[in-house]
Order: structure tokens, then sequence, then C-alpha cells
């Protein structure tokens, strides 16, 4: 019995990975108002940018356009997702 109450408390606990690694902000706020993007997609439009496609929280245009009107944003502990590209490798992985 023990085994199946470890397992269903490892499924529970996986069931908030989103919430742990993610590349997305957790909340972020735009012009006085809260966004959630871990559960909605937003375009890069609506915080002011030019592309119709979803923002890339973590490249330094995005960054810039939230922040510039007193924006700020609260990543997950681990600010990463299994797909995150490193851009800041110096030779192929």
């Amino acid at each position: 019995w023990w085994s199946l109450w470890l397992f269903i408390g490892l499924f529970i606990l996986t069931l908030g990975g989103e919430l742990i690694a993610n590349d997305k902000p957790l909340v972020l706020s735009f012009k006085n108002e809260l966004y959630f993007p871990v559960f909605k997609r937003y375009t890069e439009q609506q915080f002011g940018g030019q592309l119709p496609f979803q923002a890339d929280y973590r490249s330094d245009y995005v960054q810039k356009l939230i922040e510039q009107d007193g924006g700020w944003m609260l990543f997950p502990p681990i600010p990463f997702s299994d797909d995150t590209p490193n851009y800041e490798l110096t030779r192929p992985a």
C-alpha cells in the first residue's frame, strides 16, 4: 500500500509542474493590470510590440516593453521549460 500512496503523492506533485518550472511568468503587471501568462497566451502586440505571436518573456525586447511602464514579472523558481533554447551557448550542445 505504501507504494500506491507514494505514487499518488508524486502524481499530485507533478500537477503543479508548470508552477515550478516554466519559461513564462506566473504573474506580470503591465499598465496597472495583472496578466497570468502561465494560464493564458498573450501576444507581443498586447504589450506594445510588433509581432502578433506569443510573447517571448525571456527576450530583452519584451522585458523592456513591460518594464518601461513600471511593469514587473514574477517567474517560477526554475525559469526554464523543457524546450527553452539557450542562446548564450558558445558552442553546439
